[in-house]
């Protein structure tokens, strides 16, 4: 009986590193992929940079899901870069009396980003500013019905090299978002 408990524990820690090993796998140049969740297909996917993206690689990204088979609709972000302002005089005159009050109202709105897809694709890079290499990418998909991270996608970068070509990273990485996406 003691024999038959240790194999079942055996068995249930080799099953449950064999499922979190097949969920995370290395692609190439280095790409490091961690499926957490399933994607729906022929859902929605916005792409954005977490920040600054001096190569360019939302619009590389997202033209190349878009030229790709992907079973995922591009949304391109809507944003609104420009402050709004409005001023309104609104006169005001209580039962008909004489007497007016003059009141300035003043409206502002500031940047949004509107995001109307299933799925965004964010990200971050560094890269050698001689070569335009990149050095290391960190991205990740998230539901933006509840926040869910789905997928997670990482190239780890040290501050010396030449860098990878921007061109093949993102080839790599729409592959498997294809992939995934598929099922």
């Amino acid at each position: 009986m003691k024999n038959l408990s240790v194999l079942m524990v055996l068995f249930a820690v080799l099953f449950s590193s064999t499922t979190y090993a097949q969920k995370s796998k290395k692609l190439k140049y280095g790409i490091q992929v961690m499926v957490l969740d399933d994607f729906n297909p022929n859902s929605s996917i916005t792409v954005f940079s977490s920040g600054k993206d001096p190569l360019g690689l939302r619009d590389l990204i997202e033209g190349e899901l878009m030229f790709s088979s992907s079973q995922l609709k591009v949304i391109s972000p809507q944003l609104a870069r420009e402050t709004v302002s409005a001023t309104n005089d609104v006169n005001i005159s209580e039962n008909g009396s004489k007497t007016d009050m003059n009141q300035k109202v003043e409206v502002q709105t500031k940047s949004v980003t509107k995001l109307a897809s299933v799925y965004a694709l964010s990200f971050s890079y560094t890269y050698n500013i001689e070569t335009r290499g990149l050095m290391s990418f960190n991205g990740q998909i998230v539901d933006l019905s509840d926040g869910a991270i789905l997928v997670k996608f990482r190239r780890p970068g040290g501050s010396i090299g030449y860098g990878k070509s921007k061109k093949k990273i993102v080839k790599i990485i729409i592959e498997e978002i294809n992939r995934l996406s598929a099922n």
